[in-house]
C-alpha cells in the first residue's frame, strides 16, 4: 500500500538466508515511547523487543509509523477522551467515525524479501495478529 513515511528495520546481525529470524513488527506509539503514557504498553513491548533480539544475536525490528492502529496522533488523543467514558480501543474509533484499524503492512513484506529472509518467528503480544 501507498503511505508517505519510511519503515525503519532496526537489524541485529545478518538475517540473510536466515529461518525463524525473530521479527517484531511495531508500530509507533508517541504517547507510550516519547511522553511515557500508560495507557498502553507499547513502549514496553519495544524494549522487550529489542532486549531479545540483541541477546539471539539476530532478529529484526521493524518500525512502523502508524500511530494509533493508523489513525494518527490527533486522533488517537481524540479517542483516549472517549476510552474515558469506559469505551475500548475500537469502540472508541468506531464512536468518533474512525475505522477499527487502518494499518498497513506491505512495507513489512518487502523489508523481509529484500533481506533475504528465508523464515520469521514473528513476536507479537497478540497472536490474533498473526494472518
Amino acid at each position: 500500500g501507498l503511505t508517505y513515511t519510511d519503515p525503519i528495520a532496526i537489524i541485529c546481525g545478518n538475517p540473510e538466508g536466515v529461518e525463524c529470524v525473530p521479527v517484531r513488527v511495531h508500530d509507533a506509539c508517541w504517547t507510550s515511547e516519547v511522553i511515557g503514557s500508560l495507557k498502553c504498553d507499547c513502549s514496553q513491548q519495544l524494549a522487550q523487543a529489542m532486549d531479545y533480539i540483541r541477546d539471539e544475536g539476530c532478529g529484526i525490528v521493524i518500525y512502523l509509523h502508524q500511530e494509533g492502529r493508523g489513525i494518527g496522533l490527533a486522533n488517537k488523543i481524540a479517542a483516549y477522551a472517549v476510552q474515558e467514558t469506559g469505551a475500548d480501543t475500537v469502540e472508541a474509533n468506531r464512536l468518533l467515525g474512525l475505522p477499527d484499524d487502518s494499518r498497513e503492512y506491505t512495507a513489512v513484506r518487502d523489508i523481509l524479501m529484500d533481506l533475504g529472509v528465508k523464515s520469521v518467528g514473528l513476536m507479537t503480544n497478540n497472536p490474533r495478529k498473526v494472518r
